[in-house]
């Protein structure tokens, strides 16, 4: 029972010491993802880059374009602000599936704050990534992106909306994503040539040494003689007489027999 038990407790110890960047911003506690199998990890946002536009569609979110999923994150989690600095914030998977595509709706009634109380009209559509920014913006209060709107508040929403181009926020998003995962790639390269380097001195060491140890021959008349490799000697093991066994085979079951 206690080796079934001793890799989850080391799980829970890892995510206890490592939090992402988006705990502080829901009642989610960091973990793995519960959609697939995959081990606890952080990444930076921009490596987020899942497709989002069938699960804007089968929210009813209307829009044309296709929206990062790192801005997607990023505006539901109330960041309306596009920089190198919140796209470089870290997120666990958990994070990263509650605040991205595998967003679900809590209820099915109309969830707009100025919902009328006495209305019991029920939400058929969801609101666009636009009309949550420009919402933010009029209102200063956060809207999810894909929250459940009636038809009455979603006429309500675009009284407020309309002036703002999404477009271009999404392409400095992109362009801000390139550049991350450029900057990225470069210093994994450079790490990966730093770690091959440092392998090729160790590997080389010896013979910097016999090296050393002739030049220091030369010019002293003192022979330094190498460090001796070290060699694995089998010993060879003679087989066994057989007549001298058998010999000693019969002396022993003659004394068992007189006892």
């Amino acid at each position: 029972m206690f080796y079934y038990i001793l890799p989850l407790l080391f799980d829970l110890a890892i995510m206890a010491e490592s939090q992402c960047d988006f705990v502080h911003t829901s009642h989610i506690a960091c973990g793995k993802s519960i959609q697939y199998d995959d081990d606890f990890s952080i990444i930076p946002l921009f490596l987020c880059e899942k497709n989002t536009a069938c699960h804007l569609q089968r929210l009813n979110c209307f829009t044309q374009h296709n929206v990062p999923e790192c801005m997607l994150i990023l505006f539901r989690s109330g960041l309306f602000d596009i920089s190198s600095s919140t796209l470089n914030l870290k997120i666990c998977q958990k994070h990263r599936d509650a605040l991205g595509i595998y967003w679900k709706r809590t209820s099915a009634k109309c969830r707009f704050t100025e919902h009328p109380t006495a209305s019991r009209s029920k939400a058929d559509r969801g609101a666009s990534i636009q009309s949550c920014k420009e919402y933010w913006i009029s209102t200063r209060e956060i809207l999810s992106v894909g929250t459940g709107l009636c038809k009455l508040c979603s006429a309500k929403l675009r009284e407020v909306t309309g002036r703002f181009n999404i477009e271009d926020e999404i392409d400095n998003c992109l362009k801000i994503q390139q550049e991350l995962k450029h900057i990225n790639s470069q210093s994994s390269s450079e790490s990966e040539m730093h770690e091959n380097a440092v392998s090729l001195d160790i590997l080389t060491q010896p013979e910097f040494e016999t090296q050393e140890s002739d030049q220091l021959s030369c010019s002293t008349g003192i022979t330094v003689r190498p460090k001796a490799e070290k060699t694995c000697v089998i010993a060879k093991l003679d087989r066994p007489d057989s007549k001298s066994t058998n010999t000693q085979m019969r002396a022993i079951m003659s004394l068992i027999q007189g006892i």
